[in-house]
């Protein structure tokens, strides 16, 4: 009896196999086939077709990429639809960090008077951490390897306490810590409507902050319900979930 349950489980682990080395193939093969066709219609200048497609892989199969991405912000902008254009250069910056995308999405917010895409000193730091994020990562892991053998060696060879040592791996450990799970955290929106209400309060009794057009890019701080948390020039404030645009690192 066990015999034939092992014989089934190997069938069905190797038929499963199978089909994975036979069907995801077929998938990329179908994905890169609507890309190149959203591709030629985009060259042909036929941008509401090549928009579709572009939309469906990004939104139904969460596939995109840098160039993809930058067409969709070029017909999104062509149409004058200026949030969506913010929207897709915001994902293609995430992409990319490009300090150019900071720049255009900086041109664009003037030329509609938009808040939050100001590019500071502060936003510059970030950009260049994003960029090297994983250099980072691997090099405040090699600190903490090379301490661990130091301290060992201090320990185990010159029979030393570890002293300092000890105080500067818990440092690096913890910028490790939060480096790792809160260093790329990106939470951004941007409201695609006009004259959305901004309430002091996650319910529509709440007292009125502002009243906010599209384009505008906010941080996002949390959720309750329908409603996302926000800051709104330096001031918490609450806003109705289907009046945002959600960006955040993938």
């Amino acid at each position: 009896m066990i015999r034939m349950q092992n014989l089934n489980f190997k069938k069905s682990y190797f038929f499963t196999l199978i089909v994975f080395f036979i069907y995801c193939p077929l998938i990329g093969q179908v994905l890169t086939e609507d890309l190149k066709l959203a591709d030629s219609l985009f060259l042909e200048k036929k941008y509401t077709q090549s928009f579709e497609i572009y939309q469906d892989l990004l939104s139904s199969r969460k596939q995109s990429s840098p160039a993809m991405l930058l067409k969709m912000a070029y017909i999104k902008e062509g149409l004058g639809d200026y949030s969506n254009a913010l929207y897709f250069m915001n994902l293609y910056y995430l992409k990319t960090h490009n300090k150019r995308a900071l720049k255009k999405m900086e041109t664009i917010a003037k030329n509609h008077n938009l808040q939050g895409y100001d590019y500071t000193d502060f936003k510059f730091f970030m950009n260049i951490f994003y960029q090297y994020y994983v250099s980072i990562v691997f090099s405040l892991s090699g600190l903490v390897l090379v301490l661990l053998a130091y301290m060992a060696y201090k320990k185990l060879k010159l029979k030393l306490r570890p002293g300092f040592s000890l105080f500067y791996l818990a440092l690096i450990l913890l910028v490790l810590f939060y480096v790792v799970n809160f260093g790329r955290r990106y939470e951004k929106g941007i409201i695609i409507s006009n004259e959305s209400y901004l309430m002091d309060g996650p319910s529509a009794g709440a007292g009125l902050i502002a009243i906010a057009d599209m384009g505008h890019r906010v941080s996002v701080v949390g959720k309750k319900d329908i409603w996302v948390k926000i800051i709104w020039e330096d001031e918490v404030a609450y806003i109705r979930e289907n009046n945002l645009l959600q960006i955040s690192e993938e």
